[in-house]
């Protein structure tokens, strides 16, 4: 299993921030829209499994998959009085289930590979499947430099990358974009390059002449304001 950083501050308010505009899209919503009393959900990297809990009352099943040992481990104390959500540790890139186990599977800007998701899907089974735009974030990143993106190998996975890919595989493809601003305090921005993967080898004092031109070109009252970027892609085997 990897074994990428994370302490309990990554599922904390001061890495979410504060949305100031609205989200283009309700993902929790979205995903409701398609259970069934007897459907049987997966989520592809499921983290601390948080999320998982909002949808407990509306699928038989929740199986959330995350190949993070020290996630996984949160996870397990995140669930623990939960009946109906189970965690199996594994890899996007080789599901270990059965053909044609899930009526939806479901992946939050986690690693996924579409062969898997089709081959893991019932017949007519749905995926919801967001993926972080190219224009996420993009300021932030362009201080720090794309070298040190934490996806930097993953540039080439554009818009028009995701739309192909999934139609080279899937019967139906619905995609779409949106953008929303979130806005941090100082000290909040740090925790976030601290905790979330965007910045490879962070280091607030290694990096501190970086951010203090950050502090000086977008702090404005002791906040920053972020542009999220999502793409979702809705699709039927």
């Amino acid at each position: 299993m990897l074994s990428y950083h994370y302490t309990p501050l990554l599922d904390s308010q001061a890495v979410k921030g504060i949305d100031i505009t609205s989200r283009p899209w309700d993902l929790n919503d979205r995903i409701k829209s398609y259970a069934q009393p007897d459907s049987i959900m997966l989520d592809i990297g499921c983290g601390s499994a948080k999320k998982l809990l909002a949808f407990t009352n509306d699928f038989l099943k929740i199986i959330g998959l995350e190949p993070n040992d020290l996630m996984y481990t949160q996870a397990q104390k995140n669930i623990k009085s939960i009946s109906n959500i189970f965690l199996i540790a594994g890899y996007a890139q080789q599901l270990p289930f059965k053909s044609e186990s899930f009526d939806l599977v479901t992946e939050m800007l986690a690693p996924h590979d579409n062969a898997e998701v089709f081959r893991v899907l019932k017949p007519k089974g749905h995926a919801i499947l967001e993926k972080t735009g190219e224009e996420d974030k993009k300021w932030l990143i362009d201080f720090f430099g794309q070298d040190r993106f934490y996806f930097k190998d993953c540039a080439d996975r554009t818009k028009n990358f995701y739309i192909q890919d999934a139609k080279n595989i899937f019967s139906k493809v619905q995609f779409e974009e949106g953008s929303w601003k979130t806005v941090y305090t100082y000290d909040e921005l740090i925790v976030l390059l601290e905790q979330a993967p965007i910045v490879k080898n962070f280091n607030k004092i290694n990096d501190a002449d970086i951010l203090a031109r950050i502090k000086k070109d977008y702090c404005k009252n002791g906040k920053v304001i972020l542009t999220q970027q999502r793409y979702l892609l809705t699709v039927e085997k």
